[in-house]
């Protein structure tokens, strides 16, 4: 069982578990219902069960609503081959200097002559599912670092606006691709829109938010990617066909 350590988280997942249970469409999709997994939604809404019991009725809603098939398919040997190809979405093992967790995402990297815009789409989703888990995501947040840099029109035709709401914080940018990130703008909530910072070839400014001590060399940073990047992260995901194949039957 999972030490939750602070009270009120223990309390607050006592009570969600509880509402979990008398909600038709929660308890009906028969989710494991686990203190690791409650107290993710607890921590990520500050201890508002009410706030908390919202957000896992939505979870529930879009993987039984209108991205059923997707998540009835959602299993990570579906992005198998990927390990054959560039890298382009990686975790650093290191947080920035307010606790988040950092994702990398390198948009220039995936070629879609062979990669699937829906297993990209999935492999993001995996990660978020692995790092769900994690107090220090729901506790601290996550800063998506996006490079634009190098993309090309395949990319632009693929992460077309309703795609792109899938991520939550641009740090670098072109000017080929603000027009896209203005039109992004507009369908993204404002509170999304707020969060969204820009950075020029330049990797200074980026590194007053996240420090180059922690990040690749390719992003200024001053370490080697194989000395930064959480690859136990990408090998517990691959290691969970299983428990990943339970979870989409229930959808």
């Amino acid at each position: 069982m999972l030490i939750l350590g602070d009270p009120s988280t223990e309390e607050g997942v006592k009570s969600l578990r509880k509402r979990a249970k008398e909600d038709e469409d929660i308890r009906g999709c028969g989710l494991d219902l686990s203190d690791e997994f409650l107290s993710s939604f607890v921590r990520g809404k500050g201890g508002d069960e009410k706030k908390a019991l919202k957000t896992l009725q939505s979870y529930v809603s879009v993987r039984k609503g209108k991205y059923n098939d997707f998540f009835r398919h959602l299993l990570p040997s579906r992005c198998k081959y990927f390990q054959d190809l560039p890298k382009f979405e990686a975790f650093l093992k290191h947080r920035d200097d307010e606790g988040h967790v950092v994702g990398l995402f390198k948009l220039s990297a995936i070629d879609f002559s062979v990669v699937d815009i829906e297993d990209v789409f999935a492999a993001f989703v995996l990660a978020a599912e692995e790092l769900l888990i994690h107090e220090d995501l729901t506790k601290n947040g996550l800063v998506a670092i996006i490079d634009c840099r190098g993309i090309g029109l395949q990319h632009v035709r693929a992460f077309t606006p309703s795609r792109i709401q899938f991520l939550f914080n641009i740090f670098i940018g072109t000017p080929s691709f603000d027009p896209l990130l203005k039109v992004f703008k507009m369908f993204a909530p404002k509170k999304i829109r707020e969060r969204i910072f820009l950075h020029g070839r330049d990797d200074t400014s980026l590194h007053k938010i996240v420090p180059s001590s922690i990040l690749p060399d390719w992003l200024g940073g001053e370490l080697a990617p194989e000395d930064c990047y959480d690859y136990e992260l990408e090998e517990d995901i691959y290691a969970q066909e299983d428990h990943f194949r339970k979870i989409a039957m229930k959808w």
